[in-house]
């Protein structure tokens, strides 16, 4: 019941808020996009009914290859060293990235606004760093140069 009430919960705030979004009521999960300054990000919120949870995940647009991949993942660590919330993941199999937000809703009912909380930090987030590792990815700035933009 919590599970259905959350997903409800943002499902409203979507509508609410303007945005176009797909569900799948079955699996509990919400999917759309959103624009950065100049990339798209594409979300997607799942419903985990066993661990009473919920998950914001913003997928990158495109893929790491594999002579990069290892550079990315050490990237990825100080970013991620850096961040107050929420986490990049690198599957080193395929080159995809993420980022991931997740939050306990066990004994308690998720607002609209720690929703919002969630979708903006991601975006926030996905948008700050989304342009270097792209560039990176592109080879328009060195592993030192993303370095140091990262420890900045």
């Amino acid at each position: 019941r919590l599970a259905k009430n959350t997903f409800d919960t943002l499902c409203q705030w979507l509508k609410e808020d303007d945005w176009k979004f797909d569900t799948d009521e079955d699996r509990l999960l919400v999917t759309f996009r959103a624009v950065g300054d100049d990339l798209t990000m594409n979300l997607a919120v799942q419903i985990n009914t066993e661990l009473m949870i919920v998950s914001v995940y913003n997928y990158f647009d495109f893929e790491i290859p594999q002579n990069k991949r290892t550079a990315m993942a050490v990237a990825i660590c100080m970013a991620n060293e850096r961040l107050h919330d929420g986490n990049f993941d690198l599957n080193l199999a395929n080159g995809s990235m993420l980022f991931r937000m997740t939050c306990s809703f066990r004994e308690s009912l998720l607002g609209k606004e720690l929703m919002m909380y969630l979708v903006a930090t991601s975006c926030t987030t996905t948008d700050n760093f989304n342009d270097k590792f792209y560039d990176f990815v592109n080879d328009k700035i060195s592993f030192e140069e993303l370095m140091a933009w990262i420890k900045k």
